[in-house]
């Protein structure tokens, strides 16, 4: 089993740190991405505090802590779409495993009506939301105003009093767009999709399409022509839209997509085609999913490490619950980039 000595010396910290880390010490200053990397590698090594595997012996471990706090979880989506999205089922199940260590109870919600949080715990400890605004209807966001404890995982509903825990894109794409533009790759896609806020009646900005145009606006090589994003975030929509953008007579050297998931339908597209990844054209993804590495050729993409998600959004709800404040707060957790060859 790992050792708080062997965490200390990859993250390159002390054991006294990593201890702190480990045990949540909400008074220890140490920078955001340093403490996101000590979480990453002792879950990497399936490192466990003597807490944990103290309660690993006892009964607070059925049943992923069944006699623990309860922390109810709104999934935004059905257990069927769930499937369909490896994105968001492994959030959920880094959440489910996060909760078991700590010996909260998590009770899961499916929402797709308002008579859905009428089996709502009146007693627990916290609420953790799942999903996307847009598939919030004004009667969920309606019910997100009067929470006093209730984090989003992945989205974020620019309320005052909720907290936030989404992914940081901005270095890693721009790391992507630095690479294109060191390789002279000039005509570079971007696939994505698009939603609209129920409460607000416009487009949510996608932090991953907001952050393409940005960085590779600063290098020169945006190419509004070759971007598309509207339609759902399927690998249906992405197929369709890169069958698109090839019959055109401009063809892209590259194209980014918003999702792993996505990137199905944009390898199906291009093999049907007849071109080739990457000789012809290079793909690069975001979310880095376990299939990903299996496709052909492998797929680049960024990773998103869910397990600090969900231990970040765990430990919210936790500290909210001890001392509560009104105001919430917003913790961006780093990314970085998986180059594999379909991009080399």
């Amino acid at each position: 089993m790992a050792t708080i000595h062997e965490i200390a010396q990859l993250a390159n910290v002390s054991p006294a740190t990593v201890s702190r880390v480990l045990n949540h010490d909400t008074t220890l200053s140490i920078s955001s991405d340093k403490r996101f990397k000590i979480l990453e590698i002792a879950e990497d090594l399936n490192y466990k505090t003597p807490k944990i595997r103290k309660l690993e012996k006892s009964s607070l471990r059925d049943n992923f802590g069944a006699a623990g706090e309860s922390i109810v979880c709104i999934l935004l989506y059905s257990q069927e779409e769930e499937i369909d999205d490896p994105y968001y089922l492994a959030i959920h199940h880094a959440l489910k495993i996060a909760a078991a260590k700590r010996a909260f109870r998590i009770d899961d919600i499916y929402y797709k009506k308002k008579n859905d949080l009428a089996s709502l715990s009146l007693d627990r400890l916290g609420t953790i939301i799942i999903g996307s605004e847009g598939s919030c209807d004004i009667s969920f966001l309606n019910f997100l105003k009067k929470e006093k404890n209730a984090i989003c995982v992945d989205f974020d509903p620019d309320m005052k009093n909720i907290d936030v825990v989404c992914a940081d894109f901005r270095k890693s794409i721009k790391t992507i767009a630095k690479r294109f533009a060191e390789l002279g790759i000039l005509r570079i896609a971007y696939i994505g999709g698009k939603e609209t806020s129920p409460l607000k009646g416009k487009e949510i900005i996608d932090p991953r399409s907001a952050e393409f145009i940005e960085e590779f606006s600063k290098l020169g090589i945006y190419r509004e022509e070759f971007f598309r994003a509207y339609g759902s975030y399927s690998p249906d929509n992405a197929y369709q839209l890169t069958k698109q953008l090839l019959s055109s007579a401009a063809k892209p050297e590259a194209i980014f997509v918003a999702s792993d998931n996505m990137a199905l339908g944009v390898y199906k597209a291009i093999c049907e085609t007849g071109f080739s990844i990457p000789q012809d054209i290079k793909v690069v993804s975001c979310n880095d999913q376990p299939v990903s590495a299996y496709m052909t050729p492998p797929l680049s993409t960024i990773r998103i490490p869910r397990a600090v998600m969900a231990s970040v959004a765990l430990s919210l709800a936790s500290s909210r619950a001890k001392d509560p404040r009104e105001l919430g707060v917003k913790v961006m957790v780093p990314t970085d980039v998986v180059f594999r060859k379909s991009f080399i």
